[in-house]
């Protein structure tokens, strides 16, 4: 049997062997895991940039429709016209809970 402490160069060769593997699997590494994270970034950064966007705009139309229902109505004409102040009041709530929850 050989023994890799007698020979230095065998001791050599296989730790050369080694590096060698090690450097093998490491570049496969840096070049396929990179590039399938660096995938799944962009999509998750558009999908939250997509859900931004339909946030804002909910919450665009929740502060609009809280500015119309609170909005003093003039004896004329009214941008909103309720039979009754707990429509009113029930809009208004709905519309803060649409809010908060957005």
């Amino acid at each position: 049997m050989i023994s890799l402490s007698s020979n230095p160069d065998l001791r050599r060769a296989a730790a050369q062997a080694i590096d060698a593997a090690e450097a093998q699997d490491a570049s496969a590494d840096e070049d396929e895991h990179p590039k399938l994270v660096e995938s799944l970034k962009q999509g998750w950064l558009l999908s939250y940039q997509a859900i931004a966007v339909v946030a804002a705009l909910f919450a665009g139309m929740e502060a609009s429709l809280i500015t119309l229902a609170k909005t003093p109505e003039p004896d004329d004409h009214g941008p909103l016209r309720f039979p009754q102040s707990a429509f009113q009041n029930a809009v208004l709530g709905l519309a803060y809970v649409a809010l908060a929850l957005n």
